[in-house]
């Protein structure tokens, strides 16, 4: 009996082969197969780059295959740059900043679509200065920094922001911190041709009596310009906006929400279309969500989107949906929440898309893009020091 179970299963044998190495659209052989590691529907989590303590202040950029990341090198002090042509199967890396002393302070990085190739703009501060690079294909070469705000007894503080026009606009808008007499003032500058002629730039809240500024982050939707930023002093997180392509701000700036002085967390904003702007911020115990239906010219109630989390939160709009990528410090885990109806509700619980089980920290620093059903998130791996991409295909149901 044990005899014809065996010569059974060796007929039998030929057949399963045959099966395994034949199976289709769902073979590991095949291109197609979603494990395929070289299959550019891909989702999941792959380390971008492991050299070094890398990853923290990830700026993140996607145009359909087109993956774009600045973040800082802990170990040199330097600004990096990592690019990807197809979908974030494969990456290249390489030094961007050429300072020494970044000193920690983040990049960001726009960019808009040139004939086959793209226009890239980088922003980074060193100890004092703020700076910029540009390149003409698609990061491949950078041009000499090109300095912003020089230090002259004004020191650059804190996160910079940086931002694209759209449509036929190639002027790009950068925010920024500068020390004022209190704390900070709330700064902005320009350039044209693509990111390779900056003007000098201008206060845009020099608030005498008050800290101002800091961590601020800025949208543009046409000729609407607007930046979200913390008055540090009073406590709060604001908003100011111009109608103007950025010539002049309304002031004094709205109120979005409460916050704290010692927010750990910057604030993420989006326009849709000129008129509805999203403003997402961390306000010392929870992740904060806050709406204006006019332009910036009120908002909402504050609405708390995930209860404990919410440092470094990043957001991004498309189609309709808000997306929001933050960091849960108690449990170190990388989150994710999505808004279908414009924000009036959300994915609850957020979901875990990496882990640090409690123990470890991953996503400290996070960016969010989102192409198609596609969302990217960027963020750093404090327990292994790397930076990090997490892809979903199906606008961030699963990862």
């Amino acid at each position: 009996m044990k005899a014809a179970k065996t010569i059974a299963i060796l007929m039998a044998l030929p057949l399963l082969l045959t099966c395994e190495l034949f199976s289709g659209p769902y073979d590991r052989e095949n291109p197609k197969d979603p494990l395929n590691p070289n299959y550019a529907g891909w989702f999941g989590i792959r380390t971008v780059d492991p050299t070094n303590d890398v990853g923290m202040y990830p700026s993140m950029k996607v145009s359909g295959a087109n993956v774009f990341i600045s973040y800082f090198d802990a170990t040199k002090g330097q600004v990096r740059f990592a690019t990807s042509a197809d979908s974030g199967i494969s990456w290249t890396t390489a030094q961007v900043g050429n300072s020494a002393n970044t000193a920690g302070n983040p990049s960001a990085i726009a960019i808009r679509p040139k004939a086959s190739t793209f226009d890239i703009a980088l922003i980074y501060q060193d100890l004092n200065n703020l700076h910029a690079k540009k390149s003409s294909d698609s990061g491949v070469n950078w041009a000499d920094p090109a300095t912003i705000q020089p230090d002259s007894a004004n020191i650059v503080l804190h996160h910079c922001s940086l931002a694209a026009g759209t449509g036929a606009d190639d002027t790009y808008y950068a925010s920024y911190c500068v020390q004022g007499a209190v704390g900070g003032n709330l700064w902005l500058a320009k350039s044209s041709a693509g990111g390779g002629d900056w003007s000098a730039g201008t206060g845009v809240d020099l608030n005498p009596t008050a800290d101002v500024g800091k961590f601020s982050s800025i949208a543009v939707q046409g000729t609407a310009v607007f930046i979200a930023y913390q008055n540090s002093t009073m406590g709060k997180i604001v908003m100011t906006n111009s109608i103007t392509g950025g010539t002049t701000f309304q002031m004094p700036p709205v109120f979005v929400g409460n916050t704290s002085a010692t927010t750990l967390g910057g604030t993420a904003v989006a326009a849709t279309d000129g008129t509805n702007v999203y403003v997402v911020y961390f306000d010392g115990n929870n992740l904060v969500f806050a709406k204006s239906s006019n332009g910036g010219g009120s908002f909402s109630s504050p609405f708390n989107v995930s209860t404990g989390g919410g440092i470094s939160p990043s957001i991004a709009v498309s189609a309709g949906k808000i997306y929001i990528s933050q960091f849960h410090a108690t449990s170190g885990d990388l989150l994710f929440t999505r808004s279908d109806d414009f924000g009036a509700n959300w994915i609850t619980p957020p979901l875990v898309v990496d882990t640090g089980l409690g123990l470890n920290s991953v996503g400290k620093s996070t960016s969010l893009a989102v192409d198609g059903t596609n969302v990217y998130i960027a963020y750093y791996d404090a327990t292994n020091g790397d930076l990090k991409v997490a892809k979903s295909i199906d606008n961030g149901d699963t990862w």
